[in-house]
């Protein structure tokens, strides 16, 4: 989890899109409170259940594992945030 929280604070200080989804928008609750909001024992449930500081539920449905494709099409804002970067 630590890696994908130092990319998270990465492309939040340096002001970089990013859409997190599932578990990625739960690392992104937890970047947030460990580093804007100085909370450093923020944790979700399904990492460390004993945390004094519980932010994120445990899932109620397993996604885990799972993959969708999509699409970007031309000259919509995600397909030119994709050209940029």
């Amino acid at each position: 989890m630590q890696g994908a929280l130092n990319g998270i604070r990465f492309e939040r200080e340096h002001k970089v899109p990013f859409l997190g989804t599932c578990g990625g928008f739960q690392h992104m609750i937890i970047e947030f409170a460990r580093n804007v909001l100085e909370f450093s024992e923020a944790d979700p449930a399904e990492e460390n259940p004993t945390s004094s500081l519980l932010l994120v539920a445990p899932l109620t449905c397993s996604v885990s594992e799972k993959t969708h494709t999509f699409t970007l099409t031309q000259g919509s804002k995600f397909a030119d945030m994709y050209d940029n970067f």
